[in-house]
C-alpha cells in the first residue's frame, strides 16, 4: 500500500490510536499527526494489529468515520497462534509453557482482560477465532466495507492480491513488489524492547512527561521508533511445531473455520 501514489500511509506502520485508551484520549489531532506527508492522496491508511480482537475499538472507529474501509488479512490460525506464542516468550511477555497448546487453558479468561496489549500478548488462540471477532465488527459495519484476504492468496500471487486491494479502494492498479517483513526474530536486548513496548514503564512515563509535545510528534512522525524496533531484532528460527500439538491446535479452531466459510464465504485460510 505504501508503494501506491494514491495512498498516504501513516508515518509509522502501526498507530494504536483506536485501540489504546490512553492514546485515544489524546484526541483526533494525535491520529492526524501521523499523516504530515499527506498530499491530497484520496486514501489514508494505517495498520493496527490489536484491532481484530478489540471489540471496544469498533465503536470508536465508527464514530470517527462510519464509511471506513477495513482491510483484513488472515493467516492460518495455528501458524499465527504459534508465531504469537513464540513472540511473547522471546520478548518476555510471559514465561514458556510446558507445551505451546497449554496456552488454550492459560488464556481461558483472556476475553475479560481490559488491557488490549496484554490481551494481544497472551491470547494466542483467542486472537485466531476469526469468525467470532468478525461477527462483532459486522454488528456495526456493513460487510461490503470489508476486504478480507488470506496470506495464502498473498503467497499464491502478490499481484492478484494487490489488484483486488486497489480495486476495493477504487484506485488504479499498479505493479507492486512485496517482501517478507516480520521474519521470526528475537530481541537483542529484552530490556530495550520492554521499554519500547511497555507504556507504563517508569522511564517511559518520565520521558513522556518531560518531552515537549512537538518533539514527541517529530519522533513518531519520523519513523524512528520503528527503526529502533527493527535494529533490536535478530533473526532466529523457532522450533517446528510437533504434529501432535498442531492436531490439538487445529481441533480448537475447527468450528470457527467452518463458521468462517459458512457465514462469510471465507475460504483458503488453512
Amino acid at each position: 500500500m505504501e508503494q501506491h501514489p494514491k495512498i498516504c500511509f501513516s508515518g509509522i506502520k502501526e498507530v494504536h490510536y483506536f485501540s489504546v485508551p490512553d492514546l485515544y484520549k489524546r484526541g483526533i489531532s494525535y491520529l492526524h499527526s501521523f499523516f504530515k506527508k499527506w498530499n491530497n492522496e484520496p486514501v489514508l491508511a494505517v495498520a493496527d494489529t490489536y484491532l481484530m480482537i478489540d471489540h471496544e475499538a469498533i465503536t470508536r472507529i465508527y464514530e470517527y468515520n462510519p464509511n471506513m474501509n477495513i482491510i483484513v488479512i488472515l493467516r492460518n490460525p495455528v501458524d499465527r497462534a504459534y508465531s504469537s506464542y513464540n513472540y511473547s516468550v522471546n520478548y518476555g511477555h510471559h514465561v514458556p509453557y510446558t507445551h505451546f497448546t497449554d496456552s488454550i487453558d492459560m488464556e481461558m479468561s483472556v476475553a475479560d482482560e481490559p488491557d488490549i496489549a496484554k490481551k494481544n500478548n497472551v491470547g494466542h488462540f483467542y486472537a485466531g477465532k476469526y469468525c467470532f471477532h468478525l461477527e462483532k465488527w459486522f454488528e456495526i459495519f456493513k460487510r461490503e466495507q470489508f476486504l478480507i484476504m488470506t496470506t495464502n492468496e498473498l503467497k499464491a500471487s502478490q499481484q492478484l492480491l494487490a489488484d483486488k486491494l486497489f480495486k476495493f479502494l477504487d484506485i488504479p492498479p499498479i505493479s507492486t513488489e512485496v517482501k517478507a517483513a516480520n521474519v521470526q526474530a528475537v530481541p537483542r536486548s529484552k530490556g530495550l524492547e520492554k521499554f519500547l513496548l511497555n507504556r507504563d514503564h517508569k522511564l517511559r512515563r518520565a520521558l513522556r512527561w518531560l518531552t515537549p509535545g512537538f518533539l514527541k510528534r517529530w519522533i513518531f512522525g519520523s519513523g524512528l521508533v520503528d527503526k529502533v524496533h527493527n535494529s533490536n531484532r535478530k533473526q532466529q528460527e523457532a522450533e517446528k511445531l510437533s504434529p501432535e500439538e498442531r492436531e490439538v491446535a487445529m481441533s480448537y479452531f475447527k468450528n470457527d473455520i467452518e463458521s468462517l466459510e459458512e457465514n462469510f464465504g471465507i475460504r483458503n485460510v488453512l
